[in-house]
């Protein structure tokens, strides 16, 4: 496939964003409840397709790095269904403006394309060198592309853009801008596996115990002063709401071993006085009072001077992502103000590792010739029911760095992530 068919220029993509931003509709003589539902409508179409947009320029970023044939396929296929979804969107847009039509067919064209050579790999062939170029050259303009909407998205939630209707003579308008209907969807999530825990409480071993040991162990648990404590029983869980000064918190303790599983709060709006490091201790020192064994730090993310850490045990060298935890840290006070509990206790236990069958060394050259391995460490992942033993290697690759996991039996690639710093901390996606 030729290069002039795929390339679009940084300026005809910064129009497109403008022109989604304007948006104006032909909605004369309607009623404002009407025409204000259309550009809804709009509104969504637009920040579905951005998100959208972003998850294919990471998943070609990925495709660019990975060395394994069964991944390239999983993201080839990934990206085609991501182009079907924003083509969706798009149509769903004035189609009379020549550069929306315009953005339609390179998101046709990178989802055909991307199909094509899914299919040629399904075949028994190979991603060739014109191939990649064509890649290559995908991403640079869908990069362009994300990075004016993210500008038009900033726009629109300052007020300096505005989803409107066209205004037309004698007719009575609203001049104030209508805000977004949700502020720009991240697609990062804080560290790998953190999204991987699973849900069944029946699997915790241990005596059931009754509300008021429930109640007993929630307290030890509670970091902060609180006012009163109300329970309601579940199936397998004891379920309580606290009242604080900082507000309303929720938490679940389990019949079974009374494990405290979770506890959530808004939090309020802290000040951001500690340090992330700080706030890492803090949480570190929150487990290791209450017989956590020894845990590791993953990422984290801020908001509104609250601290998510993630953190997982080590056992000989190893990490332990299915028993991944969550801390939330007030940036203000260094007090714990919410935990997410449960994967650790369904799954924590001793593990009797294999002995791999390549070493570091050879793990690394199983990764993508377009990386430079920074680091190498083991580390246990889920994979569905079960759980592999892999070398987590991070890696770079023109000033993107990416997580690559190469299972320590096989050899064969399992996961691979983007590394991505961001101003509310070192996220992966």
């Amino acid at each position: 496939m030729k290069e002039k068919a795929f390339k679009i220029t940084f300026a005809l993509i910064a129009v497109v964003a403008v022109a989604l931003g304007i948006l104006y509709g032909k909605t004369a003589g309607m009623e404002r409840r009407e025409r204000t539902e259309i550009i809804n409508g709009y509104k969504r179409a637009f920040y579905e397709t951005s998100e959208l947009i972003h998850a294919m320029q990471v998943n070609l970023k990925k495709l660019t790095v990975t060395g394994s044939a069964e991944t390239e396929k999983e993201l080839l296929f990934e990206i085609a269904r991501q182009a079907e979804g924003a083509q969706s969107n798009l149509s769903s847009l004035p189609s009379y403006d020549e550069t929306i039509v315009s953005t339609m067919k390179f998101v046709n064209q990178t989802g055909d394309f991307s199909k094509s050579l899914a299919q040629k790999l399904i075949n028994g062939g190979a991603v060739s060198e014109e191939d990649r170029n064509n890649i290559n050259i995908l991403l640079e303009n869908i990069s362009n592309l994300a990075l004016a909407m993210d500008e038009a998205a900033a726009a629109f939630e300052e007020g300096r853009l505005k989803f409107s209707k066209q205004k037309t003579s004698g007719e009575d308008t609203d001049d104030q801008p209508i805000e977004p209907v949700k502020k720009y969807p991240s697609l990062l999530y804080d560290g790998p596996f953190s999204d991987g825990q699973t849900d069944e409480i029946n699997r915790i071993p241990g005596v059931e115990i009754n509300g008021k040991d429930a109640e007993r162990a929630l307290e030890r648990s509670v970091d902060i002063p609180y006012k009163s404590i109300l329970m309601d029983e579940n199936e397998n869980v004891y379920d309580f709401t606290i009242e604080t000064d900082i507000g309303s918190m929720y938490a679940g303790v389990s019949k079974k071993g009374g494990h405290v599983l979770y506890l959530i709060s808004s939090g309020g709006n802290q000040k951001e006085i500690l340090t992330a490091e700080e706030c890492i201790s803090y949480a570190k020192k929150y487990l290791n009072a209450r017989g956590f064994p020894e845990m590791t730090e993953s990422y984290y993310r801020k908001f509104a001077g609250v601290i998510t850490v993630n953190l997982a045990p080590v056992q000989n060298d190893v990490i332990l992502y299915p028993d991944l935890v969550k801390v939330n840290v007030s940036m203000e006070s260094g007090k714990i103000i919410g935990f997410e509990m449960t994967g650790y206790y369904v799954n924590h236990r001793e593990r009797e590792f294999i002995e791999p069958i390549i070493s570091e060394d050879e793990a690394a050259l199983r990764i993508s010739d377009n990386l430079t391995v920074k680091a190498i460490k083991k580390a246990l992942i889920p994979d569905g029911k079960q759980e592999k033993l892999c070398y987590e290697i991070l890696a770079q690759n023109n000033g993107d760095e990416f997580l690559v996991y190469i299972d320590c039996e096989t050899g064969e690639e399992r996961e691979i992530f983007q590394v991505v710093d961001t101003q509310e901390g070192t996220l992966v996606e």
